[in-house]
Parts: C-alpha cells; sequence; structure tokens
C-alpha cells in the first residue's frame, strides 16, 4: 500500500507532492551541512565558533559576516522539519583577557543584525510609541515578536572565565544537543560548564527602553535587559553559566530596527579589589552598573576572560542573527 507502488500514483508523481518535496529539501539540507557544518571562524576575533547542535545553521561569508539560522531544518528524511528553539554558540579566544588587577578590562565591540520570522507575530500597535504588548500579554503572538517583552532576554552574551577553576573549554560542536531549554540547563549544569566562571548580558535587541518586568498568569515572569553574574549562592538556576543572576535593577531594551545593522558593545572592567563595572551600548542607548562582590562569593569572581558565548534561550521568533566586525573591535587590556 506504499503510495509510490500504486499503480495510481508513479514515483515522478509522488516526489512532486508537497509533503515528499518538504521532506526531501530537509534532507538535502542535513547533506549541505554535514556532520561539521557547525564549526567556523569568524568575526569579531576570527576563531572558531562551536555550537551546541552539530546541525546548527552557522555560516561566514566572503565579506567576513557571521549569520546564524535560528530556524532549523534538520531531521531525517521523513520527519518533518523542527524548528530551533534553543540553541548556543561559543568560542575560544587566541590569549586570555586579565581581570586580575584593577583597571583590568574586556571589551566586545561588534556590528549586531537581528531579523524575526513574521510568523505568528502581534500588530504594530501592540507595540508602537513605546508600549511593550503588556495589555497583549496573554495572547500567543507576544511570545512571537521581538519587540513584545517576553521571557528573560531574547539572548544572553556572556564572558567566561575558564581557566581559573581548570574547568577547560569548549573545542568541538555537538556541546549540548538538544531543542529543549531545560534539557540544556540540565546537560550545562555539568563540567566543565558548571565550574565556568563569569558575567552575561540580557539583552533584547528590539525591545522599547520603556519595557519594565511583568508576571503574566499563562507563563514565566517577563523580565528586560539585565547584567547578571555566575556564583555558587542561590537557588538552582544559578549551577550555569547563561546564569539569571542579577546584580541590580533591570533596564529596557535598545529599539533595533529588525533587518538594520546597529553597533553593540558589551565590557567589564575590573574597578577595585572586589569591584566590576558591567557596561552596554547599542542604537545610542547605554547602561551601566558596578557589581560588588560578597565575601562568601569571592571564590567565583571571574580573573580573566577566554571565552565569550551567545544563547538563544527561548523560540521567540528570531529567523537569524548576524555579526560582524567594526573596524573598532578589539581586546582591551
Amino acid at each position: 500500500h506504499r503510495p509510490y507502488t500504486s499503480a495510481h500514483t508513479s514515483v515522478v508523481e509522488y516526489l512532486m507532492l508537497p509533503s515528499a518535496m518538504t521532506k526531501l529539501a530537509s534532507a538535502f539540507a542535513l547533506l549541505c551541512w554535514g556532520s561539521d557544518a557547525a564549526v567556523v571562524s569568524g568575526p569579531p576575533f576570527n576563531t572558531k565558533w562551536f555550537t551546541s547542535r552539530k546541525e546548527s545553521n552557522l555560516t561566514v561569508s566572503k565579506d567576513n559576516v557571521l549569520t546564524w539560522g535560528l530556524e532549523s531544518s534538520d531531521g531525517l528524511l521523513f520527519r518533518p522539519a523542527t524548528k530551533t528553539t534553543v540553541e548556543v554558540m561559543l568560542t575560544n579566544l587566541d590569549s586570555p583577557v586579565s581581570l586580575a588587577k584593577v583597571g583590568d578590562s574586556f571589551s566586545l565591540t561588534i556590528d549586531w543584525l537581528s531579523t524575526g520570522t513574521s510568523k505568528d507575530v502581534c500588530p504594530s500597535r501592540y507595540y508602537a510609541d513605546g508600549k511593550y504588548c503588556l495589555k497583549e500579554n496573554a495572547e500567543s503572538c507576544v511570545s512571537h515578536t521581538p519587540e513584545c517583552l517576553s521571557g528573560t532576554g531574547d539572548f544572553r552574551i556572556a564572558f567566561f572565565d575558564t581557566k581559573s577553576s581548570k574547568a577547560g573549554q569548549v573545542t568541538v560542536d555537538n556541546f549540548a544537543p538538544t531543542l529543549g531549554i531545560q534539557e540544556m540547563r540540565d546537560l550545562m549544569e555539568k563540567p566543565p560548564f558548571v565550574n565556568w566562571r563569569g558575567y552575561n548580558l540580557h539583552f533584547f535587541p528590539h525591545l522599547t527602553r520603556h519595557a519594565q518586568k511583568y508576571a503574566p498568569e499563562d507563563r514565566g515572569e517577563a523580565t528586560p535587559s539585565a547584567f547578571c553574574y555566575r556564583s555558587s549562592a542561590g537557588s538552582a538556576k544559578e549551577a550555569w553559566p547563561f546564569s539569571n543572576h542579577k546584580f541590580g535593577p533591570t533596564f529596557g531594551g535598545f529599539e533595533q530596527k529588525e533587518g538594520e545593522w546597529q553597533d553593540l558593545t558589551f565590557s567589564v572592567k575590573r574597578t577595585g579589589e572586589a569591584e566590576f563595572e558591567l557596561f552596554v551600548s547599542s542604537n545610542g542607548l547605554s547602561y551601566k552598573q558596578t557589581h560588588s562582590w560578597k565575601k562568601d562569593e569571592g571564590d567565583w569572581m571571574p580573573q580573566l576572560v577566554d571565552s565569550i558565548g551567545i544563547i538563544y534561550p527561548n523560540e521567540r521568533g528570531y529567523s537569524h542573527v548576524q555579526i560582524r566586525e567594526k573596524s573598532t573591535a578589539s581586546l582591551v587590556v
């Protein structure tokens, strides 16, 4: 009873069916990417980028633009394509940058471009004129619209110290092969990740600067941009490197237009024996906060930066992200 052996459906006719074409497209994408397609060398420091799944869609163009596709076409030949819901990419610096002395700093300065899928999105009136879909938060479109506030960061950009604890770095792709956020966290609560020190930025590129946190009834708290740090204190949420452990008040988004390049600078500077200054700037908006380490958390204080990570933790309706080097992109020591 297989359709391609039916007297009424030839092989050619079957292959022209929409369902068959979709499956063939998924298979072709797999063949094109191959098992190591996720490992590329690219901006901003021309280092290798490794991704959590070998099926990840990561490429670098001839003009040195890194493109991170967030709509997955992976899957077996006769299995429907699956959309990516969580993914990580990591890169290791050629040489660690010290944060051990007062005045030491590290800065990441790049051009950033991100674009939504335009699928199941909210009407623009929901987020026009400084709004962020607060009144409409119960509607499903909110979680698929980058201009709406949902979740705790469309992206989290992290600076890691993997060496002080002798934890070790990631040097291959497929280090957390899952499409689920809880399983991702479970995998990254194990060595070497669990022992990484560092800071991370919860980043909403397209959200209004006026957004404020709120608690919707049907899902977890929605929290705008923030600086977070990794420590052993607090709840279980601190046990993975992309921590949600905030040390200061949240702040709004950066009002970037989808599909347009914008500058992005994220930096950390040691300003005292146990104090660090975090700074972010993009699209003419900037925020700065100082973190003072408590004595019982001092063992987790980062002494250097040797790895950078970016996580897409929630399915928020993004099609892709692009990163390119700015003329000022450099390691600041």
